[in-house]
């Protein structure tokens, strides 16, 4: 998602005004959401479980569950005689996690039931491992965000703005699959 700017001239703003926007953007914070989806896994057998996952698991069947990631960024300027530089910046986080619901425990046996319980416990762990990884994310890119200097017009630091929320994304995927390597 591209960043939403909000400029605040000096020119065409009271002092008043420019303090009372100032304040608001500061109280502002940002935005996380985390859905979890499930979907019906069937079998009576951890084999017959897996070929239901590949029927109708995420990712067409190649995983057996998955966290959805979704960052956006929201950004606050105040434009002075001199220079421009970022009042108050957010990185807005939304996240969707799938994960596998067993739909014949109840015609298995104690066995497979147990191997099934603790395989959805495991895929509830890593994703909300995926999960940890992205809020973390999200407040680094979020603090990158705030600490660029000022600049001498609004377009600098704009394009600074959405250089680093870009860098700081690369920086979140190439994360996200290193800790899928580690852990596959």
């Amino acid at each position: 998602m591209a960043p939403r700017i909000v400029i605040l001239p000096s020119q065409t703003r009271s002092p008043a005004l420019r303090v009372a926007v100032i304040a608001l953007a500061a109280a502002l914070s940002a935005c996380q959401s985390v859905e979890t989806e499930y979907y019906d896994a069937g079998g009576t057998t951890v084999e017959q479980a897996f070929r239901s996952v590949g029927r109708h698991g995420p990712d067409r069947g190649r995983a057996i569950g998955q966290t959805e990631v979704a960052m956006s960024m929201d950004f606050w300027t105040l434009e002075s005689d001199t220079d421009c530089r970022i009042v108050k910046a957010e990185v807005n986080l939304e996240l969707k996690v799938i994960l596998p619901r067993w739909t014949e425990l109840d015609k298995t046996d104690a066995a497979n039931r147990a191997n099934l319980k603790n395989l959805a416990k495991y895929v509830k762990d890593h994703e909300h491992t995926h999960v940890q990884i992205a809020k973390r994310f999200q407040r680094q890119i979020q603090r990158d965000v705030n600490r660029i200097p000022p600049a001498k017009t609004c377009k600098i630091v704009e394009n600074e703005a959405r250089k680093v929320f870009r860098q700081g994304m690369r920086v979140h995927d190439s994360a996200q699959i290193q800790f899928d390597a580690n852990t596959s």
